[in-house]
């Protein structure tokens, strides 16, 4: 979807060969959170630049790195198809929030990830939850995204992955 696309009622007509569809009305969403996946997993990377798994989980108090998209707008608006920029930065404007395991993970950033194009990433404190996989939730404005697991390692391990 084009980021300058406005909220609210839109429609679409797709041409093929020279011929147009019928098309089809929808509404867009000022924010729809949808966290990247792999199965059930959230692409995500640990502190140490590893993929969050069952193999390389993330200590409680690590910050994640998740990987997503309807973030909704942004305080430093990003053109279609341009790679955001690293300074300044473009951070989320609408309220929001994370829960892992359905405890608060407190976001420190939510916004386009630098140098990319159209990829978001919210930046995640883990809460202290023993090792396990968790239900990781982000929710933008009021609207909360499909859970994705995160995998949790043992506190107190010395490790920002928690091995």
């Amino acid at each position: 979807m084009p980021y300058e696309t406005s909220p609210g009622p839109a429609s679409v007509v797709i041409t093929t060969s020279g011929s147009p569809s019928p098309g089809f009305s929808f509404t867009v969403s000022p924010s729809a959170p949808g966290v990247f996946l792999s199965g059930s997993h959230a692409i995500a990377q640990n502190q140490d630049g590893t993929l969050n798994d069952a193999g390389h989980p993330i200590a409680p108090a690590g910050t994640l790195v998740v990987y997503l998209t309807g973030q909704g707008p942004l305080d430093n608006a990003v053109a279609t198809g341009a790679a955001a920029p690293s300074q300044p930065l473009s951070r989320a404007t609408q309220p929001y929030s994370a829960t892992i395991g359905g405890q608060i993970a407190p976001i420190q950033f939510l916004g386009l990830t630098p140098g990319y194009v159209g990829l978001a990433q919210a930046n995640i404190t883990v809460p202290n939850l023993s090792r396990g996989d968790y239900p990781l939730v982000i929710t933008v404005g009021g609207v909360a995204g499909k859970a994705a697991d995160v995998s949790v390692g043992a506190p107190g391990s010395g490790s920002a992955a928690g091995n």
